[in-house]
């Protein structure tokens, strides 16, 4: 009774963390990390090792209440037949404690071809009474000839050995979701956020109101704040996959990873509508907000050659941002633009300005460090295949992620249905996303001079 309760205790103890793994995950409203996954497989195969020694330990409980079960006694060799029913009867004797661990590491290997389960069946029973569990005298060859390279000849009974886990690539998570953006949640398919009508600041003003200076007993004249609204109007974002019954059964790990490569599948496609999204159906991406800044190609004197992002670019770029946002800003770009980031300095030119004759990097130029491992600016660089390739509008942003919103509905949720497929005995599962995005800027903000427009969002113009 001691061990029953040992094991049971070990069993709910493993539940009750596969339950945290998962509670956690959904309070971050997040799916699994691939730390998290690898830990609740090996929960997972834990618990199924303790399913094998639980149900002996019972059964040795109910051979002690109602008394020993009899079982006939074979005869004097492997080949010979079993004895009348006059054969002295034999008490199934205890489980050794040095095979416990072995029955339990082949727990859960009743899946798979008939042969599979006679194999695995009868190493259990060897083990179970005391004798090697991988003793191939019980496992009968089909045909005489037996071999282990064609099944049916007894090749069946070769169980493969599959690596624990899939395999997955390494893969970006949400980048959106990972930088700082501001994130809503909606409780209807509609949600408002309030936001200042501050476009204009050439009279120093903050949302229509201006201060003035005043002399003494002077009467100032009342204002009125402006205000606006940006609506978030969730959208849906679904993808549905299917697989048969028994592959979700017999294989393990099979079903968690395909719903965390469910979760990354809406993350990848929601990160690109946030930067190219037209609005309809779909989020408003910087790309198409009419508040994103567009600088040219041959800012700061820069040629603006194909192929190329430059120091003045960089510069060009981090000129129209607007104030208060740089200390947040981050920035964003494809992988190919990295060759050109990586070797980017000031050319010094001779006096006639025909031919360099020099060059430096300057201080604040893309080098390794920050959060992600490149930084430029002073701020962190993401390297992410969600915008646009080099030369084209958007292979370059610089964002101030605090004043994009991500209006969720509902965060992204995974389901599944026998029932959907039920003819085909398959199992239908879906993941969906049901959410929005918006740059909180209507438009640009136009600076005290008149002149110069900044904003939270800058993109370079395509080379």
């Amino acid at each position: 009774m001691d061990r029953v309760r040992e094991l049971e205790t070990q069993a709910e103890d493993k539940r009750a963390a596969m339950r945290g793994i998962l509670a956690e995950a959904s309070k971050g409203k997040r799916a699994l990390t691939q730390d998290e996954r690898d830990r609740a497989g090996q929960l997972t195969d834990e618990l199924r090792g303790l399913d094998a020694p639980l149900k002996l330990e019972h059964d040795a409980l109910e051979w002690d209440r109602g008394g020993a079960r009899a079982i006939d006694r074979p005869g004097a060799g492997m080949g010979a037949e079993w004895g009348d029913d006059e054969s002295p009867a034999l008490a199934l004797p205890p489980v050794p404690a040095r095979t416990k661990n072995t029955i339990s590491a082949m727990a859960g290997g009743m899946s798979g071809s008939t042969e599979d389960r006679r194999a695995h069946f009868a190493a259990v029973v060897r083990a179970a009474l005391g004798g090697n569990p991988f003793d191939s005298a019980l496992i009968i060859p089909k045909a005489a000839s037996g071999s282990d390279s064609v099944g049916s000849e007894g090749g069946f009974s070769v169980r493969p050995d599959v690596a624990a886990g899939i395999f997955s690539r390494a893969a970006e998570s949400s980048v959106f979701f990972r930088i700082g953006t501001r994130v809503e949640t909606m409780t209807s398919d509609t949600k408002r956020v309030i936001a200042l009508d501050d476009d204009d600041e050439s009279s120093d003003g903050e949302a229509g109101l201006a201060a003035a200076w005043t002399g003494e007993n002077t009467t100032a004249t009342a204002q009125v704040m402006k205000v606006r609204q940006v609506v978030l109007q969730a959208k849906k974002l679904l993808v549905v996959a299917a697989t048969s019954n028994e592959l979700g059964e017999d294989s393990d790990g099979y079903l968690i990873e395909l719903e965390a490569a469910l979760g990354r599948s809406i993350g990848k496609k929601f990160d690109r509508a946030c930067i190219s999204g037209t609005g309809a159906g779909q989020p408003l991406g910087l790309l198409s907000s009419p508040s994103t800044i567009s600088v040219a190609k041959t800012v700061n004197g820069d040629a603006g050659l194909v192929n190329t992002f430059t120091w003045n670019h960089a510069v060009g770029m981090w000129g129209r941002l607007a104030p208060g946002s740089h200390e947040s800003a981050w920035w964003l770009m494809h992988p190919t633009v990295l060759p050109q980031a990586l070797t980017m300095k000031v050319e010094v030119r001779n006096v006639a300005g025909s031919e360099n004759v020099g060059g430096f990097q300057p201080l604040g130029a893309f080098t390794a460090g920050g959060p992600t491992g490149y930084q430029l600016m002073g701020r962190p660089v993401v390297i992410t295949s969600r915008c646009k390739s080099l030369t084209t509008t958007g292979d370059v942003i610089l964002l101030d992620p605090s004043q994009y919103c991500i209006g969720l509905r509902r965060q992204i949720t995974i389901d599944r249905s026998p029932h959907a497929l039920f003819t085909s005995d398959q199992l239908a599962i879906r993941g969906k996303l049901r959410g929005d995005g918006i740059s909180l800027w209507e438009t640009p903000r136009t600076l005290v001079e008149g002149a110069t427009t900044v904003g939270p969002a800058v993109i370079l113009a395509t080379r």
